[in-house]
């Protein structure tokens, strides 16, 4: 498992990745990203934002922010 620094720079580089890469080549690459994500266990919160990220890229209006993330992760874990 990552630790919180390691994966806030991931999103760091996914955020410069984003701002580089042609629209129709965007959604292909995310979804390779994800898969490779998930077959090194990153934890499913790195999914939350950049499932949020790749909606903005479909013209959604708002992105989620890694702060919603771990806001999301602190309350799942106050209520279990």
């Amino acid at each position: 498992m990552l630790t919180l620094r390691l994966k806030l720079e991931f999103l760091l580089v996914i955020n410069h990745l984003r701002a580089h890469l042609f629209d129709k080549w965007r959604g292909v690459l995310i979804e390779l990203l994800l898969d490779r994500i998930k077959w090194r266990g990153v934890l499913i919160e790195l999914d939350i934002c950049l499932l949020g990220q790749l909606g903005v890229w479909f013209g959604h209006k708002e992105e989620i922010s890694l702060v919603d993330v771990l806001n999301m992760k602190l309350q799942n874990t106050g209520s279990s």
